[in-house]
């Protein structure tokens, strides 16, 4: 990947050859379109490098539901053309997938929707009330950094699976 700068290519955005521009926060980029792999390769593929995709895939269809509520739970971590997006994937395939046999499967019980600086809640529950859900934890809030003013955002997540394709 690299960045354009003062160039006649700046306003670019799509693809000329093999190099595809694109803009990210007002700058643009350039990068080098994936050459296509033959049946052959993709059966040559180590075992290693599989997982490695399986991870990806279950990290990228696990989250790209949820990207507004990761804008903002990863918004300290915008650096360059690295979005807070790229930041929760790249912490959730390092730290939120435990192995099963010889696969990994994400945990989504180790997936973290934000971070920072700030300490998490402190004895966190929640409970089935009538009007809904409601949340408890000890206040923190003189701990470390954390300040009686700051706002929590609340993210609720139900873990069981539906089906979601159309009949």
């Amino acid at each position: 990947m690299a960045r354009v700068t003062n160039s006649i290519h700046e306003g670019l955005s799509g693809s000329v050859g093999d190099l595809v521009f694109y803009k990210v926060g007002g700058v643009t980029y350039t990068r080098r379109k994936p050459g296509k792999q033959s049946k052959t390769t993709k059966a040559k593929t180590s075992v290693i490098k599989r997982r490695s995709q399986s991870v990806s895939t279950q990290a990228h269809k696990f989250l790209k539901n949820i990207t507004h509520i990761l804008r903002f739970g990863y918004q300290n971590h915008e650096n360059g053309a690295s979005r807070p997006y790229h930041a929760a994937v790249s912490y959730t395939m390092k730290n939120s997938f435990k192995f099963e046999g010889t696969s990994k499967v994400l945990d989504i019980s180790l997936v973290k929707v934000s971070r920072g600086s700030l300490l998490g809640p402190q004895d966190p529950k929640a409970e089935r009330v009538p009007e809904g859900i409601k949340f408890i934890w000890t206040d923190n809030s003189l701990q470390a950094a954390a300040k009686p003013t700051d706002n929590v955002f609340v993210f609720l997540l139900s873990a069981e699976e539906t089906d979601t394709g159309s009949k």
